[in-house]
């Protein structure tokens, strides 16, 4: 939904930053200020892409109207 391409088989994750952050956090350039890439930016959000890994991992529900809009890369399919 947030990219508007059809398909989302996974998100890529960082592949830089060393341990800690490296394969443990969403790509930066991908979602720039989202709150799980893997170093500080301003105005971070917390969006409906962790929302989702964090229900789909079974334990939390995910209260979707507490997202937080993300416009970096929004559309960008």
């Amino acid at each position: 939904k947030h990219f508007d391409c059809p398909v989302l088989e996974g998100m890529e994750l960082e592949n830089q930053g060393g341990m800690g952050t490296e394969l443990n956090h969403w790509e930066k350039r991908l979602l720039e200020n989202e709150a799980m890439t893997g170093s500080h930016t301003q105005n971070r959000v917390l969006s409906r892409i962790t929302l989702a890994l964090m229900e789909d991992t079974g334990w939390y529900k995910a209260n979707y109207s507490m997202a937080e809009k993300l416009d970096w890369g929004r559309g960008m399919g």
